[in-house]
């Protein structure tokens, strides 16, 4: 024990522990976040004659997050200063004698956490340190809708849509700054404690620069924090526009019924901008500093680069509804929905979907339904092209053995292609003859993904395996940026960075089903004095795992979640006036997210 307020065993370069105000709560953790939201909605619509119809759609929203934040932590797995001197002049002199004894190097390691300063100051003085996010978005729609022919209806619509989000960080941490104020020395002139670097010939690279101390309960007083903190913020755009229209109406008759279809086309247009004034690429410079990190990231919290990117998409669309059989035994009818779909992506390419399902009517009372489709989810703007974010991290190297702070890098990818979906559905309803108003239905699904879009981390043991085993031919290789082949093993092999990127590699599995119970009826039917009618609805959906497989020959890991989920609604309607009761309920769910896992 060094003191009051250090704790540790000086072996070699002495490692200091302290504990600041002590105890499991942080008053700026961020968990003590608040949420506002603002939401606005209005249309318009106007009947220009019997046929066609005008509307206009507004809507706008806003919402804010806020969370307390403690932005200093001396930590060597940040990437940032934690070492100092034994002579630094705000260790009391029992603490250097003690800390310099056995310890040629002169320096020693600390982990601090400042738990005290910063937003709780800010709180006393009214200032706002709180960091944030605030989502905007605003929408406008107008279109035409009609009747053509009395044959068909017609719809056209444009869309103009934006969202905002700004990112903000008002005390994050300098790196640099830190750095220059950690090194304290006493100014051999005036006597007083000064940063080192003020004392060199590269004073003028950080002018005023406070000298900190972080020994020491409260010790950190704000001059020292606002000195080194800086307010960082980022605000990314999505504009979007969209314009199509689709025609329906029946086409031509069969024996069994009239065939119905669909036609419909769109263009959107999508926009996504990134504003910030500051570059996560951009590391400190150790000019002058003696103690310095040269891989660290600039900034504490991760900050975003500056970007642009954008797409078009046109998609085409079929639908029809083809009547088979009807009124034959067992057959009361028999239908087939088809439906197609053709879609160009500027950014990841044309992709096809199509659907076919069956419907099958025994009687009034049975009824069987069943479809098949291929889905796609295309991967959007952010999935693309995010922005690089750049922080500091460790890495333990399968390949050389070697444990070190490296740069971790975090961007887009902008070689992604559409995730792929096959979905089947199976189903049964019933409406039985002898209780009227009654329906019951219970449907069967399974979908099996490929080719999801899934985040792949460089410094992961097994996808560092992958790449060691093909000798560096493997796509993952890619992740993790070494100064020689993989053929090297020795440490001067070790990576000077590695990357956190999303790749098409996962697949996707799972299943359940869906039942429905639907049951309505008048008051006046049990009580004849009772106005009013009584809907009641009950749907519980069963879904027992979503298991995925992130990359080949990975285990593959479960979604811990509700199995069942159950909603019920009770309404009373009573002319105008309506009632209503919603209910729903989660069951419980085990927390194993992968095999062997034991939770308890």
């Amino acid at each position: 024990v060094l003191g009051p307020y250090y704790e540790g065993t000086p072996t070699g370069t002495a490692n200091v522990n302290n504990g600041g105000d002590g105890g499991g709560y942080f008053p700026t953790s961020s968990f003590q976040a608040s949420l506002r939201t603002a939401e606005a909605f209005g249309r318009f619509s106007y009947d220009i004659d019997d046929n066609v119809q005008a509307y206009v759609n507004l809507i706008a929203s806003e919402s804010g997050n806020m969370a307390d934040w403690s932005a200093t932590t001396i930590n060597p797995g940040k990437g940032r200063g934690n070492i100092f001197y034994t002579n630094n002049p705000y260790l009391p002199a029992a603490a250097q004698a003690a800390l310099q004894a056995g310890n040629p190097g002169n320096t020693f390691m600390m982990t601090d956490f400042f738990d005290y300063i910063g937003d709780k100051t800010a709180l006393e003085t009214g200032d706002d340190f709180r960091t944030g996010a605030v989502d905007r978005n605003l929408s406008a729609t107008g279109g035409l809708s009609g009747n053509l022919l009395n044959r068909y209806t017609w719809d056209l619509y444009y869309t103009h849509g934006e969202s905002r989000q700004e990112v903000y960080t008002p005390n994050n941490e300098n790196v640099e700054k830190f750095l220059a104020g950690e090194d304290a020395v006493i100014d051999p002139s005036s006597g007083k404690v000064v940063c080192h670097i003020s004392l060199t010939a590269y004073a003028s690279r950080f002018p005023g620069c406070v000298p900190i101390n972080p020994f020491g309960a409260h010790s950190l007083t704000q001059e020292m924090f606002n000195w080194y903190t800086d307010r960082t913020s980022y605000v990314a755009s999505n504009i979007l526009d969209d314009v199509g229209g689709s025609i329906t109406g029946d086409l031509f008759q069969l024996p069994a019924g009239a065939v119905r279809g669909a036609l419909s086309a769109e263009a959107r247009w999508q926009t996504l901008e990134v504003e910030s004034a500051f570059d996560p690429a951009i590391f400190p410079d150790c000019t002058g500093l003696r103690l310095c990190t040269p891989s660290a990231a600039l900034h504490d919290q991760p900050v975003l680069a500056p970007m642009t990117a954008s797409n078009d998409v046109y998609e085409f669309a079929a639908e029809a509804n083809v009547p088979i059989l009807k009124d034959l035994p067992l057959i009361q009818s028999l239908s087939a929905d088809l439906a197609g779909r053709y879609t160009d992506y500027s950014t990841s390419g044309v992709a096809e979907t199509w659907k076919i399902g069956l419907d099958y009517h025994v009687n009034d009372t049975v009824r069987f339904r069943g479809t098949a489709s291929v889905d796609i989810r295309a991967p959007n703007l952010y999935d693309l092209y995010a922005p690089l974010g750049i922080a500091t991290a460790g890495f333990i190297d399968n390949l050389t053995g070697g444990n070190f702070n490296i740069i971790q890098r975090s961007s887009g990818n902008p070689n992604l292609t559409p995730e792929v979906a096959h979905t089947h559905t199976v189903g049964v309803v019933l409406t039985p003859d002898f209780l009227p108003g009654f329906t019951a239905s219970v449907d069967y699904f399974r979908i099996n993904m490929s080719n999801a879009i899934t985040t792949i981390n460089g410094s992961t043991s097994n996808i560092q395996n992958l790449c060691i085993a093909s000798g560096g031919t493997s796509p993952y290789c890619s992740l993790v940026n070494r100064p020689f082949p993989y053929t090297n093993t020795t440490l001067a092999n070790f990576p000077t960075s590695y990357s956190i990127e999303s790749f098409n590699s996962a697949k996707v599995f799972t299943e359940g089903s869906d039942i429905e119970l639907d049951y309505s009826f008048e008051m006046a039917d049990l009580f004849s004095d009772v106005p009013g009618s009584v809907a009641l609805r009950n749907m519980t959906s069963y879904q027992p795992h979503i298991t995925t497989t992130a990359y080949p020959g990975a285990s593959p890991t479960f979604t811990a979640m509700p199995k069942t989920r159950n909603t019920t609604f009770i309404s009373y309607n009573l002319g105008s006036w309506g009632f209503n009761l919603q209910d729903t309920w989660f069951s419980g769910f085990t927390q194993v997210t992968a095999p062997g896992q034991v939770y308890v």
